[in-house]
């Protein structure tokens, strides 16, 4: 991932891949793994939570047990903008955990630390960048992810 914090350009992946290996070696590659399961970890949690209740609220105000393809993205959508933006902070800080090289200075050394240092010198608000991006995204990506899922599953259970 590149933001204008890093000073290096990737061209393409295998790039990508190569210049972070010879600079920051093997573990340069799973920087952040500990931040993105703390991240992806509560958002999934949350959104299948969210998705269940929605998808159980929207069979009893129409009544039905299937709620038919419509009710079913509308939920997931719903469900996956709420998870989104309550993980944003999660996110910013296993984002900012991903992009550092090792010999940056001020190198965050883990996830509080990082939480620290952010705070101390952006402010609280640092854990809103990027909310409205990440739900813009989230949302129809997942809504129509699950969405497929469901139709997927009604027609492989006949």
């Amino acid at each position: 991932m590149q933001d204008k914090h890093t000073a290096t350009r990737y061209r393409n992946s295998f790039h990508a891949i190569t210049t972070i290996l010879k600079s920051d070696g093997i573990s340069g590659l799973y920087r952040g793994w500990v931040a993105g399961l703390a991240t992806y970890g509560p958002y999934c949690g949350v959104y299948f939570l969210l998705y269940e209740s929605f998808k159980k609220r929207a069979a009893q105000m129409l009544q039905r047990t299937d709620i038919g393809f419509n009710a079913q993205l509308s939920c997931a959508a719903v469900a996956a903008a709420i998870s989104a933006a309550v993980t944003t902070p999660l996110d910013v800080v296993k984002t900012r955990i991903q992009v550092q090289s090792a010999s940056e200075q001020g190198a965050y050394k883990n996830i509080s630390h990082a939480v620290m240092q952010m705070v101390r010198t952006e402010g609280l608000v640092v854990f809103t960048k990027g909310m409205q991006a990440r739900i813009l995204w989230m949302s129809p990506s997942v809504a129509i992810t699950m969405a497929a899922c469901m139709q997927i599953d009604r027609f492989t259970d006949r």
